[in-house]
């Protein structure tokens, strides 16, 4: 790329569409040509740049009239929304430092939420009231769609949760909303969704399902609502299902969502032998035909057998991956780590980041783990890498035999897509597994590592067959980074 570069905006692309001429080459992050000069673009041609729009797409600054001619004279791209110097929105990767989330509306969000607990302590929703959630959370979904830096801003919800002074558990949800909405509205996007109401109909659906999905943990004892209990434990696997029970008369709500609040933390595939899934499929089945059974309102008795019989159908067919159960999964995650509780300390967005990504080879499917770092991580941490140069990692993969394959790397060089670095691996080693409460890795034994003959470089954009599933922490792991560095030095 030549000289100074700008990003894309959504008024640029429209002007685009509609003339189907481009005029000029148009680059990713990396400064490598995406779309090359073209006159009445066909439509794969403009499904293409709506794609890589939805990535992340830049220009040189010097060709902007021949891309765009008198439009951008006529329709200024800076708009009474976001009133900062252009210089202070846009970072080298493309990412904005606009915040996309108005106080105003995060305290509607919250009101909402808190005023929703208070009704469910003591009875399950009530008829009609989920059609007023649904209109609320469409409004707060359209305002954040309709900013012009919805794909690349701040997704600032921990700064404003931090001043609403609310109770954990709406907190929580509030958090788990947005970064669902967030996660969803991008990749969506990014994948061109053409139908706008379709598009509106399932951000919305998922919104609804991370407001409601924990509402049963009131029926728990706080300490088994915490993280830290076993995925095992019969109580916490209750919680889904009571969260169904508050809501599963109301056929307002899609069945889509009361399976969604069923299945939240079940991610992973079945057939997964260890794993942090729960509650278990086979359980679940049997409280379903119970309370269908013992459902005694004679009046939604029909509407509650025949969404149970739905649920049912649809458990039996079997765990494939479901976007939308990973993206709760992952969401639920990062909102109950940054959020404080009766002794448990938040932590900051970036170390929620980095814990997920370390508990994900026993909890999250390896696409939602890299929607999450790429669509919506960054967004979450004021645009500060979690993957950073230099970091020590280990990465799984599979050997021809289908064995499983624990690499030790460096992150050589990272970006904004952070499930895409480039990563240089010397060594093998076998990873130490935490088994209780919940599954999970816990570096590995110094004496297993052995040093590659011929240490490798590579590049993870595009390549599937490796992942990352550990990042050492400085201070927990600081014994263990000695070596790693020796070792890296040695092959270096």
């Amino acid at each position: 790329m030549d000289g100074p570069r700008k990003a894309f905006t959504p008024e640029m692309y429209e002007i685009l569409k509609t003339s189907r001429c481009i005029n000029a080459r148009l680059y990713n992050h990396q400064g490598q040509v995406l779309i090359n000069p073209k006159k009445n673009a066909s439509d794969a041609e403009m499904d293409r740049l709506h794609v890589f729009f939805g990535q992340g797409m830049f220009y040189n600054a010097h060709e902007e009239a021949l891309l765009f001619g008198d439009a951008v004279v006529r329709q200024p791209i800076s708009t009474a929304k976001d009133p900062q110097p252009e210089a202070l929105c846009q970072t080298d990767d493309g990412l904005s430092n606009i915040k996309l989330i108005s106080e105003v509306k995060a305290q509607e969000l919250s009101k909402l939420t808190t005023n929703l607990f208070e009704e469910l302590r003591d009875s399950p929703l009530a008829s009609g009231r989920s059609e007023t959630i649904k209109a609320e959370l469409k409004g707060f979904f359209l305002d954040f769609d309709a900013h012009p830096d919805a794909m690349n801003g701040l997704v600032n919800v921990i700064e404003l949760m931090g001043g609403m002074d609310l109770l954990p558990e709406p907190e929580m949800a509030v958090k788990r909303t947005v970064v669902a909405m967030a996660m969803k509205t991008r990749g969506m996007k990014a994948q061109n969704n053409r139908e706008r109401r379709e598009f509106d109909r399932i951000v919305t659906d998922l919104m609804v399902s991370a407001l409601l999905c924990d509402m049963g943990k009131r029926c728990l004892k706080p300490k088994q609502a915490q993280s830290e209990a076993s995925p095992a434990d019969p109580q916490l696997q209750s919680y889904p299902l009571f969260s169904y029970i508050l809501i599963a008369h109301d056929e307002n709500l899609s069945p889509a969502v009361k399976y969604n609040i069923l299945s939240q933390h079940r991610p992973l595939l079945e057939t997964m032998a260890e794993c942090n899934n729960y509650p278990d499929v086979l359980w679940l089945r049997e409280k379903l035909r119970i309370f269908a059974q013992n459902y005694s309102n004679e009046g939604l008795r029909n509407a509650v057998k025949k969404d149970v019989a739905e649920q049912l159908a649809n458990l039996h067919k079997g765990m494939h991956y479901d976007e939308d159960i990973a993206i709760l999964s992952i969401a639920s995650a990062f909102a109950q780590l940054t959020t404080s509780g009766p002794g448990k300390v938040a932590l900051t967005a970036a170390q929620a980041v980095r814990h997920i990504i370390n508990d994900a080879f026993f909890t999250y499917p390896d696409r939602i783990v890299r929607e999450f770092l790429d669509y919506i991580s960054m967004s979450l941490c004021e645009n500060q890498k979690i993957i950073r140069e230099n970091d020590f990692v280990i990465l799984q993969s599979y050997s021809a035999d289908k064995s499983l394959v624990w690499e030790v790397g460096r992150i050589l060089s990272s970006n904004r897509w952070q499930s895409r670095p480039v990563v240089r691996c010397y060594a093998t080693a076998q990873p130490i597994i935490k088994k209780s409460p919940r599954l999970e890795i816990r570096g590995f034994a110094t004496e297993s590592m052995k040093l590659l003959h011929r240490p490798i470089t590579v590049a993870l954009e595009g390549v599937f067959q490796r992942r990352i599933v550990y990042i050492f922490h400085e201070e927990r792991d600081a014994s263990i980074l000695m070596s790693l560095e020796h070792a890296y030095a040695s092959v270096s």
